[in-house]
């Protein structure tokens, strides 16, 4: 059965600007979960930052990502979903306390998608493999209490 205008109106432009996914900083009505997302190619087994952010003084973060990598030649893939909390305190250097990994899948053993720390950063990180090009794409969720 079939609805009369409904498939058109799906279609329409104006349909698909508002339901589609941006790459863009985007923060909740009553601003207590901030989504950020970013893309990186990897082309070596060469760990990589794929989203990071700075995290602010005297502030705890509870984080959690969407990661999903595709090579190329449509061989190589890999999804996780990474949870993880971390802080800086008294003028100190981003800390990751504690991270998990509740859903990791890989077509290589080496391939890879974590949490770390630099500096003042929380970033997520992708490693690929070696001689093969890997499109990435990360999302990051998080919320923090000063």
């Amino acid at each position: 059965m079939s609805l009369p205008g409904v498939g058109a109106k799906l279609n329409s432009p104006d349909h698909r600007l508002k339901h589609r996914v941006h790459d863009v900083d985007e923060t909740a009505p009553d601003e207590t979960i901030k989504v950020t997302g970013g893309t990186v190619t990897t082309t070596d087994a060469t760990p990589t930052v794929a989203k990071s952010i700075a995290l602010d003084d005297n502030t705890a973060y509870l984080v959690k990502s969407f990661v999903v990598g595709r090579g190329t030649a449509g061989a190589e893939r890999a999804a996780a979903i990474i949870y993880g909390f971390a802080y800086r305190q008294s003028a100190g250097s981003a800390v990751l306390a504690d991270a998990g990994t509740p859903f990791l899948s890989e077509t290589d053993a080496g391939m890879d998608i974590v949490f770390s720390v630099s500096g003042n950063n929380l970033q997520v990180e992708v490693t690929g493999k070696a001689a093969t090009t890997i499109n990435w794409r990360a999302s990051l969720q998080f919320t923090k209490v000063i």
